[in-house]
């Protein structure tokens, strides 16, 4: 009797050992480039978070006054704080209103999930004693706005407020917005009047 015949798969060759070991390193070369680029990546979002993508997943934010500063004028907070705002304002109106007396109000802002977008602040006046909007039809003055560099972020920001000119005490509420989606306020509190 002779040799069985070869099966099918004995049939079909094998390719060389050489391609066998290319193949394999050219998978092990791919996973190494993977494993680098996502690594680059994660080190990027550590050492520089404003490149972070804002995940979307959640949006907060909270606010606090941290303190107030009073009787500052209009002209005496954009000096310190917007001097490029103060160039524009030297006609004689505008001088008169930059000796508008007010308060800085320090305003500590943290933000998440809210990377590149515009948050709008509203500030509004109340009467101390009652607790009551100084003008039951008041809008908000101001209607500032910050923008946050990373999903995570937070600072201080100082706001100039108007003093209302009532001649009795008032604290001022101050409202983060998103799309005219209330996120956080904050009140001040008691504030003599100037």
């Amino acid at each position: 009797m002779g040799a069985a015949p070869p099966t099918p798969e004995a049939t079909q060759e094998k390719p060389p050992r050489r391609l066998r070991k290319l193949i394999g390193s050219t998978w092990s070369l791919a996973g190494t480039g993977v494993a680098l680029a996502t690594g680059a990546v994660a080190l990027a979002f550590t050492l520089w978070p404003a490149l972070t993508p804002d995940p979307r997943t959640m949006l907060s934010a909270s606010v606090i006054v941290e303190a107030v500063e009073p009787g500052v004028t209009l002209g005496s907070y954009l000096a310190r704080y917007e001097p490029d705002a103060l160039k524009g304002r030297l006609t004689e109106p505008q001088t008169t209103a930059n000796r508008q007396p007010g308060d800085i109000v320090f305003l500590h802002v943290q933000v998440q999930g809210r990377k590149h977008g515009t948050l709008t602040l509203d500030t509004f006046t109340y009467d101390w004693a009652t607790k009551r909007a100084t003008s039951p039809d008041e809008t908000p003055v101001g209607g500032r706005g910050f923008k946050p560099d990373t999903p995570d972020d937070q600072w201080i920001a100082p706001v100039w407020v108007a003093d209302p000119q009532l001649g009795e005490p008032f604290f001022v509420r101050l409202s983060i917005l998103d799309r005219g989606v209330l996120l956080a306020f904050a009140d001040t509190k008691r504030i003599s009047p100037q």
